[in-house]
């Protein structure tokens, strides 16, 4: 079986920075349900755990987008399509 662990990137004092833990060992150490950080994982898509993801109260990040290149392409694909031209010369066939 094969466990997936994710690196701890914030400050607590039974966790060491930068050392990869499995989401059972946060939720032993936080006392934050393991189902509940199993949806924070997947709804948010984290590679990094740190004090918030942690934390009772969470609040979502501020956006699952990388850099400007990711930024830029969402706003392109939420733009609605457009149709074609029935008049349109190259699409008489």
């Amino acid at each position: 079986m094969n466990i997936r662990t994710f690196k701890f990137v914030g400050e607590h004092p039974d966790l060491h920075t930068g050392t990869y833990y499995s989401l059972k060992e946060y939720s032993q150490v936080a006392e934050v349900g393991l189902k509940t950080l199993c949806s924070r994982m997947l709804r948010y898509r984290h590679v990094e755990v740190d004090n918030n993801f942690l934390s009772i109260k969470y609040s979502k990040p501020d956006s699952n987008l990388e850099g400007d290149c990711e930024k830029l392409s969402m706003q392109w694909l939420r733009k609605q399509l457009t149709t074609i031209d029935p008049d349109y010369k190259e699409y008489r066939t």
